[in-house]
C-alpha cells in the first residue's frame, strides 16, 4: 500500500491530545478523543491491506497476524517489562495487585473488559493504573481477530455486498453505542460492539477511497479536509466526560478523520500542515507514545502527587523515550528477514511471551500485592486496602428479604439502602447489637435514589434512568410487605444533591404505607483515600486528616438542618467526623477506618457500632419519639 504521509500527521494530532489529556484533563478536556481518531486510522489502514492482499490473492490470515504481532508486540513487552519493576517501587499493595490483573488482561486482549469491571475511566484513581491506557489495544485486537475472517468471507461469498454489510455493521454499533450511552456510558466507552462503528467508518473510507481520488479541485479539497480537521479539534476543546451519556459523541471527530484521509492532498493546507517534518515523525512513533505516556505520568503522580508542573513535564518526555523506542524497538522487530520468511516462528514466540507476561501479572497478586516490601506497622495499615471491597456487602446481602421472626421484645427492623445501608449492618455485627434487632434488609442502590415517589424517574441523572426504571423499588410487593409489619425503618444511602431534598416528600409518602418508625441516616465520607499518596507521604496519607468534598459536606450539613424536623435523624457525618469540612480515617489504635473514603474497613464498623451504640441501643429501643438523638450544630 502506498505510503501517506498526511496520515502519520493525523496520528501525532491523535496522541498529543491524549497525552495532554491525562496530564491535565482542563487542558484539553476532550483529548481523550484521539483514541477515537486512532480507531478510525485503524479501521482504514487495515482494510486497505486486507483488500490490497485479497485482490492481489496473496492473503493469508496467519501472515496478517503475524504482521499484526511484530506491529503491536514488541513495543508493548518493552513498555510493560519496563513498567513492572516501576510498579513493586511506587504501588502500594492493593493497587499493585490491581495492576498485576491488568498485566494479565492486556495479554489477553480484554484489558477493556477488565477495566469496565474494575474502574470508572474518568475517576482519579482509575486514571493512576499504569496499564488503563491498555483498554484501547485490547478493542483493536479484537477487531483484528475478527475482522479480517468476516471481510474476507463477504469479498469471496457477495463482493458486491461489501459496502452493505459494512454500513450495516456499522449501524448496528452505532445504535448500540446509543442505547448504551443512556442506559450505561461505561459499556458504549470501553466494549469493542458499541466501539466497531468507529473502525467501520475507517473501513468505509478505504472502500472509498479510489472514488474520492477521482475527485479534483483544490478549493473543494481544501474545503473538505479543513471540515474534517475542524471537526476534530473542535471536538477536543468543546466535548467533555459530562457529554458521554449524551450519545455519538465521537461521531465528529470520526467523520473528521475520515474527511481528513480521503481528501487531504498535495497542494491543500492540511496536507501542508501534517505533512511538516516534525509532525510526521510524531505520527510515527505515536504508538510508543501512546504506549509510554499513561505508565510515566502514572508513576509520577505516585512520586510527586501535587507536582501539576512536574506532571506536564512528564508527559513531554514521553515523546523522546517513544523515539527511542520506536528507533530500537519498534523498527527492527517489524521488518522481515525476507518475504518468504514463515510467519509461525513470530506468531509461537509472541504466545510464549504473552503467555511469560500474563504469568508475571498473576505473580504480582500474590502475597497481598508483595506487602513483606513494607514494615510491619505498614502492612497492618496497608492490609486494610487490599480486597476490602469483599468484606462491605455480604452480612447485608444474607439478609435481603429475610422474613421477620416475630421474637416478642425484639424491635423489627427493616434496613433500606444501598452500599452506606452494608457499613451500617456490619456496624452492627462488629459490636453483637446485630442480635438485639430482628433485621431484614432491601437494597435500592444509591444513584437510583432511595426514595418513595411516583415519579422518581424524572429526577434521576438520565444514565440512571433506563436501569433503574428496571428495578422495582418501593413497588416491590416484598419491600412493601415488610414496611407494614416493620417496627422501625432505617433508611441509609449515599444521599447527594438531588436525593436529599426530596426526602421529607418521601418519607411523607412512607408514612402513608406503614405505622413503623422511620429513621434516616445521614451520609458519611473521609475525604479522598487515594493510595497513591503513600510512596510521597507514607502512613499519613492513608489515616491522616483530609478535607472534605465540599458539594457532599454541603449535602450532610442542609440534612442536619432539614430532616430533624419531619423524622428521627443521626448524622453519621458529623459523629464520624465532628464537623462538615475534614476527617481523619483512623480509629484510636491507628487502624484505617475505610479504605475508598467511603466505605468502612472491619475496623471502621467497629468504630461506628460503638459511637452508634448509645443511640441503637437505648433511645431507639427505647422509642425515639421519647428519646434524645444526637444534637448537631
Amino acid at each position: 500500500m502506498k505510503y501517506r504521509a498526511h496520515i502519520d500527521g493525523l496520528r501525532a494530532f491523535a496522541v498529543i491530545p491524549v497525552v495532554a489529556f491525562h496530564a491535565s484533563h482542563s487542558s484539553v478536556p476532550g483529548g481523550f478523543l484521539g483514541v477515537d481518531v486512532f480507531f478510525v486510522i485503524s479501521g482504514f489502514l487495515i482494510t486497505s491491506l486486507l483488500i490490497s492482499d485479497l485482490e492481489a490473492k496473496t492473503y493469508s490470515i496467519a501472515d496478517f497476524y503475524e504482521r499484526r504481532a511484530r506491529r503491536i508486540l514488541p513495543a508493548l513487552f518493552f513498555v510493560v517489562a519496563c513498567t513492572i519493576p516501576a510498579a513493586l517501587i511506587f504501588l502500594p499493595p492493593s493497587d499493585l495487585k490491581t495492576f498485576g490483573m491488568s498485566v494479565a488482561a492486556t495479554m489477553t486482549f480484554l484489558s477493556n473488559i477488565f477495566f469496565l469491571k474494575e474502574v470508572n475511566y474518568f475517576e482519579t484513581h482509575a486514571e493512576l493504573n499504569p496499564l488503563l491506557h491498555t483498554w484501547s489495544l485490547a478493542v483493536e485486537e479484537q477487531f483484528y481477530i475478527v475482522y479480517p475472517l468476516i471481510l474476507a468471507l463477504v469479498i469471496r461469498k457477495a463482493p458486491r455486498f461489501l459496502w452493505h454489510a459494512l454500513l450495516a455493521a456499522g449501524l448496528a454499533s452505532a445504535v448500540l453505542a446509543l442505547w448504551a450511552s443512556d442506559t450505561n456510558p461505561k459499556y458504549a466507552f470501553y466494549l469493542f460492539p458499541m466501539r466497531a462503528w468507529e473502525l467501520l467508518i475507517g473501513a468505509l473510507a478505504a472502500l472509498g477511497f479510489k472514488h474520492a481520488e477521482g475527485l479534483t479541485g483544490t478549493r473543494l479539497l481544501n474545503l473538505l479536509s479543513a471540515t474534517g480537521l475542524a471537526a476534530i479539534l473542535l471536538s477536543y476543546f468543546f466535548v467533555g466526560e459530562a457529554l458521554l451519556s449524551a450519545g455519538l459523541v465521537a461521531l465528529p471527530a470520526c467523520v473528521g478523520a475520515a474527511l481528513v484521509i480521503l481528501f487531504t492532498r498535495p497542494g491543500t493546507a492540511v496536507h501542508w500542515l501534517l505533512t511538516r517534518r516534525w509532525i510526521v515523525l510524531i505520527g510515527l512513533i505515536s504508538y510508543s507514545a501512546y504506549l509510554w505516556h499513561q505508565p510515566i505520568i502514572t508513576f509520577y503522580k505516585h512520586a510527586f502527587p501535587d507536582d501539576a508542573i512536574g506532571v506536564v513535564v512528564s508527559a513531554i518526555v514521553t515523546f523522546p523515550i517513544a523515539w527511542l523506542t520506536w528507533r530500537f524497538v519498534e523498527q527492527p522487530f517489524r521488518r522481515r528477514k525476507t518475504a518468504t520468511t514463515p510467519p509461525r516462528p513470530v506468531l509461537l514466540s509472541s504466545a510464549v511471551a504473552l503467555t511469560a507476561f500474563f504469568c508475571a501479572g498473576l505473580a504480582l497478586t500474590a502475597g497481598n500485592g508483595w506487602d513483606r516490601r513494607y514494615s510491619a506497622e505498614e502492612r497492618r495499615v496497608l492490609s486494610s486496602f487490599v480486597d476490602a471491597h469483599d468484606y462491605v456487602p455480604g452480612r447485608f446481602d444474607s439478609l435481603k428479604g429475610r422474613d421477620f421472626s416475630g421474637d416478642a421484645g425484639i424491635p423489627k427492623v427493616l434496613i433500606v439502602g444501598d452500599s452506606y445501608g452494608q457499613d451500617l449492618v456490619n456496624a452492627l455485627y462488629e459490636t453483637g447489637m446485630q442480635e438485639k434487632f430482628d433485621l431484614s434488609t432491601y437494597h435500592i442502590p444509591g444513584h437510583c435514589g432511595n426514595l418513595m415517589l411516583e415519579d422518581l424517574g424524572r429526577y434521576q441523572p438520565p444514565e440512571s434512568r433506563e436501569g433503574c426504571a428496571g428495578l422495582p423499588g418501593y413497588k416491590d410487593p416484598t419491600l412493601l410487605d415488610h414496611l407494614r409489619h416493620a417496627d422501625q425503618v432505617w433508611l441509609v444511602s449515599s444521599w447527594n444533591a438531588w436525593t436529599a431534598p426530596l426526602l421529607p416528600q418521601s418519607l411523607d409518602a412512607m408514612s402513608s404505607v406503614t405505622d413503623a418508625e422511620i429513621i434516616v441516616f445521614g451520609r458519611k465520607h473521609f475525604g479522598d483515600r487515594l493510595t497513591h499518596r503513600f510512596f510521597a507521604e507514607g502512613l499519613d496519607a492513608l489515616v491522616g486528616p483530609r478535607e472534605l468534598p465540599e458539594t457532599l459536606a454541603a449535602v450532610s450539613l442542609e440534612m442536619s438542618k432539614t430532616i430533624p424536623a419531619v423524622a428521627p435523624y443521626i448524622d453519621l457525618q458529623w459523629l464520624l467526623c465532628g464537623n462538615y469540612s475534614s476527617c481523619t480515617n483512623a480509629d484510636s489504635q491507628g487502624s484505617p477506618l475505610t479504605f475508598d473514603g467511603t466505605h468502612l474497613t472491619p475496623e471502621g464498623a467497629r468504630y461506628l457500632g460503638t459511637l452508634l451504640r448509645p443511640y441503637l441501643m437505648d433511645q431507639l429501643q427505647a422509642g425515639l419519639h421519647t428519646g434524645t438523638l444526637p444534637s448537631y450544630p
